[in-house]
């Protein structure tokens, strides 16, 4: 695991990929915890609510990058497909599956759908989307399966926190 990160780094990948883990343990304890289709989307509601205005500030205010102001907006919703993709699959995934390998799939849709969601909003909302395109697509080849393997853990770990017996 440290030789990826070390080739990871090495390459200076988007640090996107690092977070994953975290995207979903946060998303996927909503959806174990509640027990309601809509947590993980719900979840997800204060990234939206937070960062369309960090991103406005940053990408339009600051330095306009972004080829509206209401791109920001976008990508905001950006957080809530992925809350509201991680809702659909645990729901449709097979009842004939354990709850630990719904989480783990779980996770790892999570991470599909981040990116994806990402990689659009990249190639489409900004002004110049070369140089953010090709930053998250540096490495790829490495850490987009080792992003989705650590969003299957984070998955994971909100299984095991969630059914930890005291």
């Amino acid at each position: 695991m440290g030789s990826l990160f070390e080739y990871a780094y090495s390459f200076i990948v988007c640090f996107h990929y690092i977070i994953g883990y975290l995207n979903a343990l946060v998303i996927m304890l909503a959806i174990l915890r509640v027990h309601r289709f809509g947590a993980g989307t719900a979840v997800s509601l204060f990234y939206a609510g937070t960062g369309v205005f960090i991103e406005y500030y940053m990408e339009w205010v600051l330095k306009p990058t972004l080829i509206a102001p209401w791109a920001a907006i976008l990508w905001a919703l950006g957080g809530l497909v992925t809350g509201f993709a991680a809702d659909l699959a645990f729901k449709f995934l097979p009842a004939s599956l354990d709850l630990r390998r719904r989480s783990i799939i779980t996770g790892v849709v999570i991470g599909c759908v981040d990116f994806l969601s990402v990689l659009a909003i990249l190639a489409f909302l900004y002004v110049n989307p070369v140089p953010a395109v090709a930053h998250i697509l540096r490495g790829v080849e490495i850490m987009l399966p080792l992003n989705l393997i650590m969003c299957g853990f984070g998955g994971y770990t909100a299984y095991a926190i969630i059914t930890e017996k005291n």
